[in-house]
């Protein structure tokens, strides 16, 4: 009877610190406004998801790495960005169709490996296709800046290359042990 107790408050407690942990353990977001609305900037997110408390974007976040930019360079590099979406967005349709067709292809009865190959290389494609815009726009955005403006460029790493170095250290890592 004693022992039934005591393994009931044991578990008890132990539930009681693991579910308070793990709240404790979540991102706090402020509820009261900041004095001045001035910027926070969300966890994880880089420099482009700069945000009041509003929850409005800041103006001008994404040209927030360059110093001293001026408003016509900001003018340039936005038309740059819009016109790289207008390519890029097709492309990303075409990546997430061809990667569920790859995810049916895979988890159908019988796997067609000269389908599922062709599908592997479509995706490589689009990938490809993907960062030579990226490598594009990069270019185009570093012909508009100044000299100093291109070495703060330079030195931030790229979206692009950022996601994939992260999944590559992840691999390294995880071979290494």
């Amino acid at each position: 009877m004693k022992t039934n107790l005591l393994k009931r408050i044991i578990v008890a407690s132990a539930i009681v610190l693991v579910t308070g942990g793990a709240l404790y353990a979540q991102e706090q977001t402020p509820t009261t406004p900041a004095p001045n609305n001035e910027p926070i900037a969300r966890k994880g997110y880089g420099h482009k998801m700069m945000m009041h408390r509003e929850g409005k974007k800041c103006e001008g976040s994404r040209h927030a790495m360059f110093p001293n930019i001026t408003e016509d360079q900001k003018s340039k590099i936005n038309e740059l960005h819009t016109k790289h979406l207008e390519v890029v967005t097709p492309l990303k349709n075409q990546l997430a169709e061809k990667k569920a067709h790859l995810q049916s292809l895979l988890t159908s009865a019988s796997v067609d490996n000269k389908d599922v190959d062709k599908t592997i290389m479509d995706i490589t494609t689009i990938e490809g296709n993907k960062l030579r815009e990226a490598v594009k726009l990069d270019q185009q955005i570093r012909s508009i800046l100044t000299p100093e403006q291109r070495i703060v460029f330079d030195s931030k790493p790229k979206f692009f290359m950022h996601k994939e170095r992260g999944r590559m250290h992840n691999r390294n890592k995880e071979i290494k042990e």
